[in-house]
């Protein structure tokens, strides 16, 4: 099946028929630019569900510009906001249809690299304008499949939003995270080596040592991005991989998406650092699970990257 030149087939979710993936996917005859959520996607109407392996598309150059990957609670909607900031980019948040298809469910089916490649590839469309530029910041879980990513995306630059795992564990306990709920807890359970009675600290640090180290096994290591020096540090990574000369207008408009609560998408408010407060109230067994697993993985991703 050939997707008409005149469109683009962006997907929304995928489903698996008899091991198979099926992409839903909404047909539109433009491409979308700057902050595009699934919400953003569906709103183009025209929606079509078809097989994936049906869909003939073009897979041999398929790469970004960047793919935003992170702990949770690390300031990385923050740094894809100024991401789509910059003139013709548009950065997809955290697809569904990604997370479905790699989803620990749906773990016993046949998702090849090349049906994952094909998945990409529909991101890109077809018939962008070369100066088009296309970011996507994926959900933190996927991290774990990181290797994955760089292995189908071989030559796209990767960056890694972190923050100090104290701050992180105190954030998702309070507001846990999609993988902390069943049943895709106990699908991940597995994946960290913990039985079904684990208590939640005991999986959440588990979680975020797997990710460090799936982020430390790369030979080509992403760009670290640190929450203490978020606005800093995503300026300077955006002009090395993204653009090397922005206008003064495109670095005013990323600069000040710093300045506001990335988490409140209904009304736009100021951003108040936490982090000295995370750290205050994290009781004695965090302090003492984040000093003992996590914070020595820490210090060597920070210094993964020069």
């Amino acid at each position: 099946m050939n997707i008409p030149e005149d469109e683009y087939w962006i997907p929304t979710s995928v489903t698996f028929t008899m091991g198979e993936p099926i992409v839903s996917v909404v047909r539109t005859k433009r491409h979308l630019l700057g902050f595009v959520s699934d919400v953003d996607i569906v709103k183009e109407g025209r929606p079509m569900k078809v097989p994936l392996e049906d869909i003939r598309i073009d897979t041999r150059k398929v790469g970004f510009d960047a793919i935003i990957f992170h702990l949770p609670r690390s300031g990385s909607t923050a740094v894809a906001k100024a991401a789509a900031k910059l003139d013709n980019t548009r950065c997809f948040f955290e697809p569904r249809a990604l997370n479905d298809f790699l989803s620990p469910q749906y773990a016993t089916y046949n998702t090849n690299n090349e049906h994952l490649k094909k998945l990409l590839a529909l991101f890109l469309g077809g018939q962008l304008n070369k100066t088009t530029r296309t970011v996507i910041k994926l959900s933190s879980w996927s991290t774990l499949h990181i290797s994955r990513y760089r292995h189908v995306l071989k030559t796209t630059p990767f960056f890694f939003v972190c923050r100090d795992p104290v701050q992180v564990l105190v954030q998702i306990l309070e507001r846990p995270t999609g993988w902390m709920e069943k049943p895709v807890r106990k699908a991940l359970q597995r994946e960290v080596m913990l039985d079904g009675n684990s208590q939640v600290l005991q999986y959440t640090a588990a979680m975020l040592k797997l990710f460090i180290k799936e982020v430390l096994t790369l030979e080509w290591k992403p760009t670290i991005i640190e929450h203490k020096t978020l606005r800093e540090d995503t300026l300077k990574t955006f002009r090395t991989e993204l653009d090397p000369e922005p206008t003064n207008l495109e670095l005013e408009k990323m600069a000040a998406e710093f300045d506001f609560d990335s988490e409140k998408w209904d009304r736009q408010r100021l951003y108040i650092d936490d982090s000295t407060a995370l750290s205050s109230v994290a009781d004695t067994e965090i302090k003492k699970i984040s000093s003992n697993i996590l914070q020595p993985l820490f210090a060597e991703l920070l210094h993964s990257h020069p």
